[in-house]
């Protein structure tokens, strides 16, 4: 996502991971999902666009790698199976 923001904006990369990490430490979350919207070197660029739609291309290349390498660790998954199991009555609880 970083690689298409910066060639989409002229934006260097540095820049926008120094600005990632101050919104990252101010809600002391990486999951945040307003970002885009919020980098200070996008608003001042492009301050009357709708910055989802101008960079919308970075979102897609960010939810593609997403996709392709989140994985859950060994054991999560069956867990989670077996508690949605029981929260739909499916399973009884102990």
């Amino acid at each position: 996502m970083i690689d298409r923001l910066s060639l989409d904006s002229g934006i260097p990369v540095d820049r926008l991971l120094l600005e990632i990490k101050e919104i990252h430490q101010k809600y002391g979350t990486a999951e945040y999902s307003f970002l885009i919207q919020e980098l200070p070197s996008l608003r001042l660029k492009d301050p009357d666009e709708n910055l989802i739609r101008k960079y919308k291309r970075a979102i897609q290349e960010y939810r593609k790698t997403r996709k392709r390498t989140l994985t859950c660790y060994s054991g999560v998954k069956p867990t989670l199976e077996i508690l949605k199991n029981r929260e739909s009555g499916a399973l009884p609880r102990r």
